[in-house]
C-alpha cells in the first residue's frame, strides 16, 4: 500500500452539514469517551470505511 492510500484509509473524510471532516483514527488511542462532543451525525453508512481504517491501525491489514 503506498503512503498516500494508507493516509487516505487511516483518515477516512465524512461529509456533515455540508462540510468535510477527517476521522484521525490513530488519535483516537489517546482520546477518552468523555472529551468527545454530542451526535452529530450516524455513520452507520461509512461502518466499513471505520472499521478498515481500525484494522489499518491494529493489525497493520
Amino acid at each position: 500500500m503506498t503512503s498516500r492510500r494508507c493516509a487516505q484509509t487511516l483518515a477516512p473524510v465524512f461529509q456533515v452539514d455540508g462540510k468535510q471532516y477527517a476521522l484521525l483514527t490513530p488519535q483516537l488511542a489517546g482520546s477518552r469517551k468523555q472529551h468527545v462532543g454530542v451526535k452529530i451525525a450516524d455513520f452507520f453508512s461509512h461502518r466499513q470505511e471505520i472499521t478498515t481504517a481500525l484494522d489499518l491501525l491494529i493489525t497493520d491489514v
